[in-house]
């Protein structure tokens, strides 16, 4: 485990990859290495290898023997080799003997150091093996008795349901597969590829972010105990990226076993990643994870609503008021064991509103909590508008204090292209960035690109040059820069269903949203689907990312939910919603187009004419029909319809008959507390 730990640390020093992120596979005992070198790459100190131990983002287990495995001739067979004491260490006569010492130490060092901080899925196999036999002194075959090498029990401990898979095949099919369209070579990619998507460089850029640990405010901060850090700059100045290093760094000011409590307000996400409540239900599980003996109060109060209520978020849901003091009781126990703090990113997203309940609420935790051994921060990351803070502010400002990360950066991206480096090109970015990453990061995509198509260094200048400094004048330009007008009217049609629709939608959802257009003159999904422009499935992504003109990305699915599309920054939106480009990015008008696209794909031949399909069978087959029936109603209100308006909802309803209001209420009627409308409503 320690030399194989040293080849890969040597290997992505070597090879500058040491940012990038890391997928283990391991098969049998190879997961056993995988899990050993962990665990010592754990203890030990060098920035090297903290490094390579952030930048570890999953691992995948096959038939990884963490209880022991059933292997009876096995022993005999590696007499005399050096892996003769790991086999016997392993090797288990039966199948439900408890793991030797050597394995249950193993595994809580892992559960202790390792198993919270990475994505683990855990492959396991149906079928039994046939055991090694050897035949006198002949060769070893695989002719002996046939049992499971490793059980289920064994190869998924401490997975969670979801992640462990089984295979319908034995040990060592786990990892040979037949052909591209073996089952378990379509299951295996298919979990590995959901992993690839959601891996992301841990490392800051080797350099950056390091001015921290030497800034006066920082070091104040770090200092006081019930302090406020505010980190603020301009969108896209880097201030994400700033606070994760400082969470990283943290303990090594509060004092070793520092708890970190994180949340991320997301405008263009889900509605608890807008509103406070989201934030206290997300940091209580991180406290329950950590710490479950210190919130007793809350697993009783659960306990309580799970019996005299029922299922949680079908028959009740928390309220903001009970999760606050939850917190604040559990706060205070806790701070008698650990330094705690408190890390709020994009806080600019949450509702204004709500975002000062927040503020006023820390601030009173701060003054009210019983004093500790150990301290309470707070660290907060926004864009600088005026939001009311309660206590003398210590602020970064990013646009002032980056500006040698972006030099570093812009330097970095150009290391390997001495045209580049020798141009004036890099200078001139750093130059022109001014104090926003985002801007220096998009400049050098292009700049590259311009590169590669062998584009002469005073074009390349010229082209930066020419590039506004401002993010909101530099959208504008890639807009302008669109002079197709067939592309330009797709790339507004998907904007406009980005920024109104009622939730992220899937790439699925998004083509067949511009499909059916509300001007479509298509009356069935088979026309919708012949039409010149329309997205064909193995084009989806190339697609969205060519109308998108570089600000808009797909966000690879999580266990929880399939992958969304967005915008790349919220700057993204703001720039659609306040420069109002065009009339399509008027909001009321927008929800009445989007409103009327719902409807024209509910009144849609296939599925007006799918009475006897079931709920589940609709949704599969029409992968717009779930979003269309729920939303159309709040495209209406929020569309203020002006009379004219109303009257042709009113005619693509077919209004005053009942028809289509009908076979919308059937639809609608499949969801969990609805009530029907009373006859003629």
């Amino acid at each position: 485990a320690t030399r194989f730990l040293e080849l890969i640390t040597t290997f992505r020093d070597d090879d500058c990859t040491n940012r990038r992120p890391i997928i283990f596979l391991g098969h049998s005992l190879g997961g056993l290495i995988i899990k050993s070198a962990l665990c010592h790459a754990h203890n030990i100190l060098q920035a090297s290898e903290n490094d390579f131990l952030k930048s570890v983002y999953a691992i995948l287990f096959f038939g990884v023997p963490h209880q022991g495995m059933r292997s009876d001739a096995l022993d005999e067979i590696v007499q005399g080799q050096p892996n003769r004491a790991l086999i016997q260490e392993v090797v288990v006569e039966k199948e439900d003997r408890l793991a030797s010492s050597y394995l249950g130490h193993l595994e809580r060092d892992f559960a202790r150091t390792c198993r919270a901080k990475y994505e683990i899925v855990s492959f396991y196999e149906l079928y039994r093996s046939s055991s090694p036999q050897r035949i006198g002194s002949g060769p070893v075959v695989m002719e002996g008795a046939k049992y499971l090498t490793v059980n289920e029990a064994s190869a998924t401990l401490g997975s969670s349901e979801c992640n462990k898979v089984a295979l319908e095949t034995d040990h060592t099919g786990l990892v040979k597969f037949t052909s591209r369209s073996d089952v378990n070579y379509t299951t295996v990619k298919a979990r590995l590829r959901k992993l690839v998507g959601k891996a992301k460089p841990k490392v800051a850029k080797q350099g950056t972010c390091k001015w921290l640990l030497r800034n006066e405010v920082w070091l104040k901060w770090a200092d006081l105990d019930r302090s406020s850090l505010w980190i603020k700059g301009k969108p896209g100045s880097g201030k994400s990226t700033l606070l994760c290093y400082a969470l990283q760094e943290v303990s090594g000011f509060k004092g070793p076993g520092t708890l970190s409590l994180r949340f991320f307000f997301n405008d263009r996400g889900h509605d608890l990643e807008k509103r406070s409540i989201g934030l206290f239900r997300a940091v209580l599980h991180q406290l329950l994870y950590n710490y479950p003996e210190e919130l007793p109060e809350l697993i009783d109060s659960f306990q309580e609503k799970l019996d005299v209520i029922g299922k949680p978020n079908e028959n009740w849901e928390w309220e903001l008021w009970e999760l606050r003091v939850f917190f604040k009781s559990s706060l205070a126990r806790i701070l008698k064991k650990v330094p705690v703090v408190l890390s709020i990113d994009a806080l600019d997203e949450c509702e204004k509103r709500q975002a000062e309940e927040l503020l006023e609420y820390i601030d009173e935790l701060c003054s009210n909590i019983p004093p500790s051994p150990f301290h309470f921060n707070v660290v907060i990351a926004c864009r600088e508008q005026p939001i009311w803070s309660p206590r003398d502010e210590l602020t970064i400002k990013m646009h002032v204090e980056n500006k040698k990360d972006i030099e570093g950066f812009v330097r970095a991206r150009f290391s390997r292209r001495n045209m580049l480096q020798q141009s004036e090109a890099m200078e001139l970015i750093i130059e022109r960035a001014n104090g926003i990453f985002l801007w220096a990061s998009l400049i050098c995509d292009t700049t590259i690109d311009l590169w590669m198509e062998r584009a002469s260094p005073a074009l390349i200048k010229e082209r930066i040059q020419r590039t506004p400094q401002e993010l909101s004048n530099m959208y504008r330009k890639v807009i302008d820069g669109i002079y197709d007008e067939e592309r330009l009217s797709a790339m507004w049609v998907m904007i406009e269903w980005i920024l109104f629709a009622a939730r992220p939608l899937s790439p699925n959802e998004l083509r067949w949203a511009m499909a059916v257009d509300a001007e479509s003159p298509h009356k069935s999904l088979k026309k919708c689907a012949g039409a010149r422009d329309f997205i064909l499935d193995d084009s989806i992504e190339w697609r969205i990312k060519i109308l998108g003109c570089g600000l808009v990305e797909i966000i690879p699915p999580t266990d929880s939910e399939g992958p969304i599309v967005q915008f790349i920054h919220e700057s993204v939106r703001d720039f659609f919603l306040d420069n109002r480009l065009s009339a399509k990015a008027n909001e009321s008008r927008g929800h009445l187009r989007l409103a009327r696209s719902c409807i024209r794909y509910l009144k849609m031949k296939e599925i007006s004419q799918s009475e006897t399909l079931t709920k589940e069978e609709l949704e599969n087959r029409f992968p717009l029909l779930r979003y269309a029936v729920s939303s159309w109603p709040s495209h209406v209100r929020q569309g203020n319809p002006t009379e004219s308006n109303q009257e042709n909802l009113m005619e693509l309803l077919k209004w005053p008959s009942e028809s289509f209001l009908l076979f919308w209420t059937g639809l609608e009627g499949h969801r969990p507390g609805y009530s029907p409308p009373r006859h003629g409503v």
